[in-house]
């Protein structure tokens, strides 16, 4: 059963971050990279309610589009890695034996370094970009994901149904994509979610420290970064994309955990 009042909290969160995206977008009488007549590191104002960053350009129209590029890049590495991770995870649990060693040993493999050490030497062997970023940081979350489908799986592999299934000489395939996976389906939806989260730190940490999204195009991370050298000088510059990073992020936590009926 699910928690009704963490669940509308998120949801109100998430309007707010929709509505910030469509006037990032959409709406802004401000250009994202836009050099504006306020000046430079100008204080929150009607004319620019986040104020302006060190290049005059209006923060309310980067964070919102930071918010959907960061959003974007996270929904496509949680995509990599609950892909893959279902593609390993499967196979493994159904067969057994010599598959499950062999792909146990590649999540273990994968698992042993660290997420974005690893993401950070594939970039720096495949180079930049947000394809790169998506792929690097997602085989980062491949055995965290393999893991859940291969322990989902595992409990339903003895069941009468699976059996019957073999004897119809079902391909394999379709018995672990078509007949299992759904049954797991809550499980490891609850699993995308969180992990959304992450892979939302994740990018905004690779962004951070130059490795994601490259200016003048804007990210959570890569605002932040700029923001470092006027913390003292113009706090807000710091603090409003680094409230609507933590904000998404204890959203998305608190929509998955109603999800599965915890305490918040």
């Amino acid at each position: 059963m699910s928690s009704p009042r963490p669940r509308r909290v998120a949801l109100l969160i998430f309007a707010l971050l929709g509505l910030l995206m469509v006037y990032a977008f959409f709406l802004s009488p401000y250009g994202v990279n836009e050099l504006t007549a306020a000046g430079k590191l100008q204080p929150p104002s009607w004319a620019h309610p986040m104020g302006t960053d060190h290049l005059a350009r209006d923060l309310l129209t980067r964070v919102g589009q930071g918010a959907g590029w960061s959003l974007v890049l996270a929904l496509g590495i949680i995509g990599v890695g609950a892909s893959l991770g279902l593609v390993i995870g499967g196979p493994a649990a159904y067969f057994g034996g010599p598959v499950d060693w062999a792909l146990s040993r590649l999540t273990d493999t994968l698992l042993a370094f660290p997420g974005i050490l690893m993401a950070l030497m594939l970039m720096t062997v495949w180079g930049r970009g947000p394809v790169t970023l998506i792929l690097a940081l997602g085989l980062a979350f491949v055995p965290s994901f393999a893991r859940i489908a291969r322990a989902g799986l595992q409990k339903l592999r003895g069941e009468n149904f699976i059996k019957r299934l073999e004897i119809m000489d079902a391909p394999a395939g379709r018995i672990i994509f078509v007949h299992m996976l759904p049954l797991i389906r809550d499980q490891y939806l609850n699993a995308i979610m969180l992990g959304l989260a992450n892979a939302l730190l994740a990018e905004s940490g690779l962004s951070f420290l130059g490795f994601g999204l490259q200016p003048p195009t804007p990210s959570w991370g890569s605002i932040l970064a700029e923001s470092q050298a006027y913390i003292f000088q113009a706090p807000w510059y710091a603090l409003f994309p680094g409230s609507a990073l933590v904000l998404t992020v204890f959203a998305i936590y608190l929509y998955g955990r109603s999800w599965q009926g915890g305490e918040v």
